[in-house]
C-alpha cells in the first residue's frame, strides 16, 4: 500500500472509531437518563399507590359515618313522630277545659262608676297534624 492509501485509511479508521465511541457515551448517557426516568416513575407509583390507599381508607370512615348518621337521623324522627302523635292523641281525648266566661252585671250607680266589661275567653291554640 502506498502511504498516500495508508493515510486514507488511518483517517477512515479514526473517523469509524471516533463515531462508535461518540455513539457508546451517548448511548450511556440516554441510559442514564432513562435509569433516572425509571426511578422517578418508580417513585411516583409508589406515592400514587400509598395515596389511593390513604383515601380509600378515609373515603370508607366517611361511608361508616354517614351511614350511622343516616340510621341515627331515622330513628330520631320516628321517636318524634310517635311523640307527635302520642300528644295529639292526649289533647284529642282530653276533656276540653271549660272557658270561664264573666259577664257584666249592673252595678247600682251611687258613685257614678261604669261596669267593668267581661274579659274574652281566650282561644285553643291550633293543633298540627303530621302528614
Amino acid at each position: 500500500m502506498t502511504t498516500a492509501a495508508i493515510r486514507i485509511y488511518t483517517a477512515v479508521v479514526a473517523v469509524i472509531c471516533t463515531a462508535a465511541i461518540t455513539f457508546a457515551l451517548s448511548a450511556h448517557d440516554r441510559s442514564g437518563r432513562w435509569r433516572e426516568q425509571v426511578a422517578y416513575w418508580e417513585d411516583m407509583a409508589s406515592r400514587s399507590a400509598h395515596h389511593d390507599r390513604a383515601t380509600s381508607r378515609h373515603m370508607r370512615r366517611l361511608a361508616v359515618r354517614y351511614n350511622r348518621l343516616i340510621a341515627l337521623t331515622r330513628r330520631s324522627d320516628v321517636r318524634l313522630l310517635r311523640a307527635l302523635q302520642a300528644a295529639q292523641h292526649a289533647s284529642a281525648t282530653a276533656s276540653p277545659a271549660q272557658a270561664t266566661v264573666y259577664q257584666t252585671v249592673g252595678v247600682p250607680s251611687a258613685g257614678g262608676a261604669a261596669p267593668t266589661p267581661a274579659p274574652t275567653p281566650t282561644p285553643q291554640p291550633p293543633t298540627t297534624q303530621a302528614s
